[in-house]
């Protein structure tokens, strides 16, 4: 990153921050302000590195939803198998949340960031597949 600025969340919605606080900032870009009039330059606090070796990557978010998210690419495959410590599942990849068949069952599906997410249909995934951010997976 050239610059960090660490925008408000004054005012914000708990449950759509992205709109209050991301589209107000993109629209505020497109209307040529300064990136510096969004809010205070501030610094990285933590280091934007993550492992991936092939197939072999990184838990690098859980989502309020217990969604897991890795830093590991969709390789355009219907099926895969997630091998973690001494576990291994096959699971689904889907195009959205509503094509899974049951609400019992962990499936993958592309992450906003265009990496691979763990998912369950209507619940939480990291509750079912105990994992935390920054352990390695290996997705293939």
């Amino acid at each position: 990153p050239i610059r960090i600025i660490q925008l408000s969340t004054r005012n914000a919605s708990n449950t759509f921050q992205a709109r209050d606080v991301f589209a107000k900032a993109a629209a505020m870009l497109e209307n040529k302000k300064k990136i510096t009039s969004l809010g205070k330059t501030t610094k990285l606090h933590f280091k934007l590195e993550f492992y991936l070796n092939e197939r072999t990557g990184e838990i690098i978010r859980i989502d309020t939803f217990g969604n897991i998210i890795t830093n590991i690419p969709h390789s355009n495959k219907d099926n895969y198998i997630l091998k973690y410590k001494n576990k291994q599942l096959k699971c689904l990849f889907l195009n959205t949340y509503s094509e899974s068949p049951d609400n019992n069952t962990l499936f993958l599906i592309k992450s906003s960031y265009n990496t691979l997410e763990i998912a369950l249909k209507n619940g939480s995934a990291s509750s079912v597949f105990p994992i935390k951010v920054g352990d390695r997976i290996t997705i293939e």
